[in-house]
C-alpha cells in the first residue's frame, strides 16, 4: 500500500497537459517575435526617413552658400535650365593696390590678407586658383549709369613682400606676402588702382542621374574661367526622385527664376531670386504605423535664394 501512494505521487505530466503548455509557450513566443520584427522594421523605416530628410537639406544647404552671392546684373549667371544653375560663386575680395602689363594680359597686385593693425582688404573663403576668374570693378566715367564688373581669367599666381605701399605699413607688413595675379588679356584703360575686386569659381550644380547606381543625385563640378573645360560631375546630395521635366512637384531637383516682381523670367539678367525644390523619398517601402509595410516615405523642402545686386 505504501510503495503504490509512493509511485502516484511522483507521477508527471500527461500528453494532453504537455501539448497545451507548448500551444500556450508557442502563442506567447510568436508575440514577442512579432513585436521584435515590428521594432526592428519601424527602425529601419525611421533610419531611412532620417537619411531622406538629411539629403534634402544637404542640398538646401549647399546650393545657397555659391548662389547667394550671385550678382545677376553682373553676368554671373551663365546658364540657368529647370534642373541645373551654372553660376560664377563668389570665394574672396580685394582692392587693387597696383597693376601692369605683362606679356600678352597684365598682371594685379593686392594687399595681403593678414595685415597689421587687424585690417583687412583681402579676404578668401578659398584661395583662387588658376583658371579662376577676378571681376574688377571698372568705373569708366563719371556717374553709376556705365559702371561694370569686368571679369578676367587668372593664368598664373605669384606673391612678394614688395609693393602695395598705400595699403600697408612699411614696418610691420615688410615681410607679409602680397599676391600677384596674372589676366590672360590685359585689364581695360579705364580700371584704375584702388578699384574693387571680387574673385570667383565658375562652379554648376545639376540634377543627374548615375551610370553606377542609377539614382538621381545633386551633382556639382568646376570649370575654368572660359567655361570651356570643367571637371568630372561628383555628387554632393541625394539620392532624389528622379527628373520630370517643368515639374516642381514631382522631378527630384528643380529651378525656378523670378524677377524682383515675383514673374518668372528666363532673362538671366532680370533674376532677383532662385526657387528651388527639393524632393527625396525613401529606397524602400517604409513602416511607420501598425508594423505595416505601407509605401515609399516622400518629403520635400522650398528656398527661396535672393540675389545681391539683383534688378
Amino acid at each position: 500500500m505504501r510503495s503504490y501512494l509512493s509511485r502516484r505521487g511522483r507521477r508527471g505530466f500527461s500528453l494532453p497537459e504537455m501539448m497545451v503548455t507548448l500551444v500556450l509557450l508557442s502563442i506567447v513566443a510568436g508575440g514577442i517575435m512579432t513585436i521584435v520584427m515590428r521594432q526592428q522594421q519601424f527602425y529601419r523605416s525611421a533610419t531611412e526617413v532620417i537619411d531622406t530628410r538629411q539629403q534634402i537639406r544637404q542640398a538646401t544647404a549647399v546650393v545657397p552658400v555659391d548662389v547667394r552671392g550671385v550678382s545677376a546684373v553682373g553676368n554671373d549667371i551663365l546658364e540657368m535650365t529647370d534642373s541645373s544653375l551654372f553660376v560664377r560663386g563668389n570665394i574672396g575680395s580685394s582692392i587693387m593696390c597696383s597693376h601692369g602689363n605683362s606679356g600678352p594680359g597684365s598682371n594685379i597686385a593686392v594687399p595681403p590678407t593678414d595685415l597689421s593693425g587687424g585690417k583687412y582688404f583681402t579676404t578668401f573663403l578659398t584661395k583662387p586658383r588658376v583658371n579662376d576668374v577676378v571681376l574688377i570693378f571698372d568705373d569708366r566715367t563719371p556717374g553709376n549709369q556705365d559702371d561694370i564688373w569686368v571679369p578676367y581669367t587668372i593664368s598664373q599666381i605669384d606673391s612678394t613682400t614688395a609693393g602695395c605701399a598705400s595699403f600697408t605699413d612699411a614696418t610691420a607688413d615688410a615681410a607679409r606676402y602680397r599676391y600677384i595675379y596674372y589676366t590672360s588679356t590685359p585689364l581695360s584703360p579705364t580700371i584704375i588702382d584702388g578699384a574693387p575686386m571680387r574673385f570667383a569659381r565658375q562652379v554648376k550644380y545639376s540634377l543627374y542621374r548615375s551610370p553606377t547606381d542609377g539614382l538621381w543625385w545633386m551633382g556639382y563640378r568646376e570649370c575654368r574661367g572660359d567655361g570651356s573645360l570643367c571637371t568630372g560631375i561628383q555628387p554632393v546630395a541625394g539620392p532624389y526622385q528622379s527628373y520630370v521635366a517643368g515639374d516642381t512637384v514631382n522631378s527630384g531637383v528643380s529651378f525656378v527664376y523670378k524677377d524682383s516682381t515675383g514673374t518668372v523670367t528666363t532673362n538671366p539678367l532680370n533674376v532677383a531670386r532662385v526657387v528651388m525644390f527639393v524632393r527625396g523619398q525613401t529606397q524602400s517601402k517604409v513602416a511607420l504605423g501598425g508594423g505595416k509595410v505601407n509605401d515609399f516615405y516622400r518629403d520635400y523642402q522650398k528656398v527661396i535664394i535672393a540675389l545681391r545686386n539683383r534688378q
